[in-house]
């Protein structure tokens, strides 16, 4: 959404002065998969959640791949945490429904892209503790033979059960019921619709605002939550320190 707390914060101000509506395209929302574990989790099958992880591993070299030299990455001295973590952030906020109360992040830059004059973080963990439930967020895109994939590996433990999300899996999402003593397995899309769901289903959603209809789920004053939380990341990561958020 922007470079700096402040870019956002005078965006989503001059757009409330002008009566111009305003979202960011946090898609991952919409992924018929993360939508389903969101149902579940609210439907209290597995009890609360207590702890999770989200894994995002894989090479990227940008513009392109096996450049030489990235354009992208000279340009910026924010880049991992701000263009990919911001996605995996807003995500759990909007799967655990709560805002994080503090973090703890380490973030760098891989050695080889240090040699050739990159700038910029491009790997991240976070530890972010939300209300009952804490999570770990490790990406990168410095792990050699990786395959180029945002979306993220995440499980989540519950009180009486555990849920399992893989978008390249032949099943995105499964669950474990302690209760049941069984797996549950949601009804979804094909697994090649999801990606095409997600951004149509963000889109659909924007015009239905500018219609007449009710305010986009990641509006730019809800996105201020998210990048609260990847402005307080690269704050802890300098200081050495964790953060509260609320704070920030």
């Amino acid at each position: 959404m922007a470079l700096t707390r402040e870019q956002a914060r005078q965006m989503v101000a001059a757009c409330d002065e002008a009566g111009v509506k305003l979202a960011v395209s946090q898609q991952y929302r919409n992924f018929p998969h993360v939508k389903a574990a969101y149902d579940l989790l609210r439907s209290g099958t597995l009890g609360k959640p207590f702890l999770g992880e989200l894994r995002m591993a894989h090479f990227a070299w940008f513009p392109l791949k096996g450049a030489k030299r990235s354009d992208y990455f000279v340009k910026f001295d924010k880049v991992m945490l701000l263009n990919g973590t911001v996605h995996h952030f807003d995500m759990l906020r909007f799967l655990l429904a709560a805002e994080p109360e503090r973090l703890y992040t380490r973030a760098g830059q891989a050695p080889f892209r240090t040699a050739i004059g990159e700038r910029g973080d491009t790997w991240g963990i976070s530890t972010v503790d939300f209300p009952g439930c804490t999570f770990q967020v490790f990406n990168s895109t410095d792990c050699h033979g990786g395959e180029m994939q945002w979306d993220g590996w995440t499980h989540i433990e519950c009180e009486r059960g555990s849920i399992y999300l893989n978008p390249d899996a032949d099943t995105p999402l499964k669950a474990y019921s302690a209760d049941l003593k069984s797996w549950i397995f949601p009804d979804l899309p094909s697994r090649d619709e999801f990606r095409t769901v997600a951004w149509q289903t963000t889109v659909r959603q924007f015009t239905d605002w500018i219609a007449g209809g009710p305010e986009h789920p990641t509006s730019g004053r809800d996105n201020l939550g998210t990048l609260a939380m990847v402005f307080a990341a690269y704050d802890s990561a300098e200081q050495g320190a964790p953060l509260e958020v609320g704070s920030i």
